[in-house]
């Protein structure tokens, strides 16, 4: 209702239900091609897709499209997304790193430290939506685990203000194992404090920022897509250091601000809406290179993303859920068959595990990855077809430019 009565040049689509972030960008595509054909005679040039949790700066548009407007071999354009907050990037690094499975876990993990949430401090920002984690896994009861090497960037509430953090972190292994952590600000390759801890113990740190200290951190900057067919963004939670402003060719690009040729679009019959959100850039990305077209990120065309505004924080149980589906889907489109098996593997044994941590809860917000694989054992004939029609594209996706992760 805020937009319509304070932007009432805006037209509002309703598709009377929800069909995720493919069916409704389709619909849209088609919708807005229709009036453009009764409006100028013609189809449009381009579709644009943003999401609704952003902010664009001035020259976002134009940046962009004048890279489609110059480079016939261009397809899909992306952008560069910066989360909406102001952070502070805290670098934690454990040696050596614990292995639960050397004690007997079945955990295969290699792990840093457990980091307690949620946090105690002073002009920090607690909406866990908002936190950011790199090289972390996913929310569990207490806080979460790290990788050996990771970061926390912790929005600030006040960029005019000092901030203050206290922070709680848990050592594995024997209390024997002597555990060395250095803590890092803001990438710097000094630590700004190093101790030596026990396994098995908790201890407690105090850390104090400067309004110098705060920064703005990079969502994503395009697609990675890997030989084993993970996908995600490129310099996720890297500082912006606004020094790199060349359009670059990427594997893919991410779906929070992308520009692709109409026909292209049309041709390649808009997003497989069988995924409700998430991997269905990466995959149009893909299908994108097969008819011969490149993929570019513009630094300069500059936006805002909250991020997984719409899911309910990066790794909550709606989030987790939708990406473990969509990429058990976006494999069996197009990895080969080694990987496609030992994916569909891994998840059928999170699924099992998580299947008994249900029968003691009876809350299925807590197994995604099990969800996940009911949604696979419901159209199995799915990913059947997809499997044989990955054949056929055998040979080109072999050529495919795969990049590593971050």
């Amino acid at each position: 209702e805020f937009v319509r009565s304070h932007f009432p040049k805006v037209s509002f689509i309703a598709l009377g239900q929800n069909l995720g972030f493919t069916g409704g960008n389709n619909q849209g595509s088609i919708i807005a091609a229709a009036r453009a054909r009764a409006s100028f005679g013609r189809s449009p040039d381009y579709d644009v897709f943003l999401n609704n949790d952003t902010e664009v700066t001035r020259d976002w548009l134009i940046n962009a499209a004048q890279v489609l407007e110059t480079e016939p071999d261009v397809g899909i354009v992306g952008s560069k997304a910066i989360f909406m907050d102001r952070f502070v990037s805290l670098g934690i690094k454990v040696t050596p790193p614990f292995e639960p499975s050397k004690m007997g876990s079945s955990d295969t993990r290699t792990l840093g430290c457990f980091v307690k949430t949620p946090f105690k401090g002073i002009n920090l920002k607690s909406d866990p939506v908002r936190i950011r984690w790199k090289d972390a896994f996913g929310q569990q009861e207490g806080g979460r685990w790290i990788s050996p090497q990771a970061s926390i960037l912790l929005p600030i509430v006040d960029e005019t203000l000092n901030s203050k953090l206290d922070l709680s972190l848990c050592f594995g292994g024997e209390q024997t194992q002597e555990t060395r952590v250095e803590f890092f600000l803001n990438e710097s390759p000094s630590p700004i404090m190093t101790c030596d801890c026990r396994g098995g113990k908790e201890e407690e740190f105090t850390f104090e920022f400067l309004r110098k200290d705060y920064v703005s951190i990079i969502q994503n900057m395009g697609n990675f897509i890997t030989s084993n067919w993970e996908a995600g963004d490129l310099s996720f939670g890297e500082i912006d250091n606004l020094q790199d402003s060349s359009p670059r060719e990427v594997p893919a690009i991410c779906g929070v601000s992308m520009f692709i040729r109409h026909s292209l679009f049309a041709k390649l019959g808009g997003f497989d809406s069988r995924y409700f959100a998430y991997f269905e850039d990466a995959d149009l990305s893909v299908r994108a290179y097969l008819e011969g077209f490149k993929c570019k990120v513009v630094p300069k065309s500059v936006l805002y993303h909250l991020h997984c505004g719409s899911s309910g924080g990066e790794w909550s149980a709606t989030f987790s859920r939708l990406v473990a589906f969509s990429h058990l889907l976006f494999s069996s489109k197009f990895a080969p068959n080694k990987v496609w098996h030992a994916r569909l593997a891994e998840l059928k044994r999170a699924a099992k595990e998580q299947f008994e941590v249900y029968l003691q809860t009876n809350d299925l917000n807590s197994t995604p990855q099990f969800r996940a694989y009911l949604s696979y054992l419901k159209k199995p004939h799915v990913f059947y077809v997809n499997r044989f029609k990955r054949g056929r594209v055998s040979v080109d996706l072999e050529k495919f430019p795969f990049s590593a992760k971050n």
